[in-house]
């Protein structure tokens, strides 16, 4: 995205927030209403197995149609790609203090900086925007791990284990995050736009991914409703009467609208599609042949392969304890049945001596290229030489130019500063392992 067009979606934002602009006073009743939707009924069924992709899908797509009410008829709601940035998340021109940003934010008091600190304030309670961020989300090579293996046949694991990383990333984030009125907050949107394209990006591995959820029976065909047990309806629909089913194809999703991720793994470029705020060239080159290998069906053991960056499943408990007032044993236990527990458990991570010299591949995916490569040789000799060339290439190309290129007025980011950034983080990180040891 362009510094214009990032500008006109934070100001859209302000708009319908205040009632000002190209918004009225109808129209941020609107918008507060679908708000207050998603907090009143944050419990009631929209963060189950059933509901919660297709929900936030339809989601998403109510708030783009309320923002082209604004006078700005061809806006779509951008997307934060943190697994590509998960080396330094919080370095990210997304927490610019620019006004075509989103501000910075730390320690849970109100954000100091960017278009949405005061006097500008959360739309139905007039308070401030808070942010932590703290933590890391998870990396390239997490998502594939995760979800992006799991077999269509088992739609419940995977719309449990979106959900977990979800969360996580939430608290990532934390303050207004955070909380059940989490939706008030301006980043909302571009996550959940993440979640979705993740989503996406699953179900065009094959026409089986595609309608996955139709394993669930009739809560595949029934309207959401609120409290929904069994797929049998219960309470009043939420979706305007839509069903899973009807939201399954972003080609024809929510009465015929079409949704293109643009510039998303699938080399995507259409005007009008959902954008990545920040347009790197490099990540979408590299995301490509990885995700080539799982549609494949390779059986890899992408477990193997040890993580620069440090996972935790402690933000994720921390979303259910403090959206849905579970304790923390109760919360532990909603995070252990996604199977997120389970993989951060045996997750691998890299030594600190080879993680010395991180090179531009590791601070993309998280992994170095040589630890991938090897996995990939184990089951497919013939395909790691081709998968290896192929990413060389991207990093030669990548390492020639000196930087990352990002697309639209965005000045480039250089792979120097990531690299340093990330040395320095290893570095802090030894000094707090020392400590914890007793300074040994």
């Amino acid at each position: 995205m362009s510094q214009a067009e990032r500008e006109e979606y934070t100001q859209a934002i302000r708009d319908i927030s205040a009632g000002t602009g190209g918004a009225n006073s109808a129209l941020k009743s609107q918008y507060e209403t679908l708000l207050t939707n998603h907090a009143i009924n944050f419990n009631k069924g929209i963060h189950g197995n059933v509901q919660f992709l297709a929900w936030h899908r339809w989601f998403i797509l109510t708030l783009e149609n309320l923002l082209r009410q604004t006078g700005r008829p061809c806006l779509t709601v951008p997307f934060w790609a943190w697994e590509a940035e998960a080396a330094d998340p919080w370095g990210s021109p997304l927490w610019g203090a620019g006004t075509d940003w989103f501000g910075a934010g730390s320690n849970n008091v109100c954000v100091p900086n960017g278009p949405f600190t005061p006097p500008w304030t959360r739309p139905t309670n007039n308070m401030c925007l808070r942010r932590r961020r703290i933590g890391n989300p998870p990396d390239m090579i997490d998502i594939i791990t995760t979800v992006f293996s799991v077999p269509h046949t088992q739609w419940n694991t995977f719309s449990g284990l979106m959900n977990g990383i979800h969360g996580g990333v939430h608290c990532n984030i934390h303050g207004t995050m955070c909380t059940g009125d989490a939706a008030e907050a301006p980043e909302f949107f571009l996550h959940h736009a993440n979640i979705d394209r993740l989503w996406d990006l699953y179900q065009q591995m094959s026409p089986a991914h595609q309608t996955a959820q139709s394993n669930t029976g009739t809560s595949y065909t029934n309207p959401m409703f609120l409290d929904a047990t069994n797929g049998v309806p219960g309470g009043h629909s939420t979706t305007q009467g839509y069903a899973p089913v009807d939201l399954i194809n972003l080609m024809n999703h929510a009465g015929g609208t079409c949704v293109h991720y643009q510039n998303s793994a699938g080399g995507l470029n259409i005007p009008g599609g959902r954008r990545r705020l920040q347009e790197d060239k490099t990540f979408n080159d590299v995301m490509t042949p990885l995700l080539d290998v799982v549609q494949q069906g390779v059986e890899v053991e992408w477990k193997n392969i040890p993580h620069l960056n440090p996972l935790s499943i402690d933000k994720s408990i921390e979303f259910f304890q403090k959206t849905r007032g579970l304790n923390r044993r109760e919360a532990l236990e909603k995070v252990k049945k996604s199977g997120l527990a389970a993989y951060v458990i045996k997750r691998k991570r890299i030594t600190s001596r080879s993680a010395e010299n991180p090179d531009a591949f590791m601070l993309i995916t998280g992994v170095k290229q040589a630890d991938l490569i090897a996995e990939v040789a184990k089951v497919n000799p013939a395909l790691a030489v081709e998968l290896d060339a192929t990413l060389t290439k991207v990093i030669e190309s990548l390492n020639k130019k000196g930087e990352k290129t990002i697309e639209g007025s965005r000045e480039t980011v250089e792979v120097r500063g990531a690299i340093k950034r990330a040395r320095g983080a290893i570095k802090r990180a030894r000094g707090d392992w020392k400590t914890a040891r007793g300074g040994r």
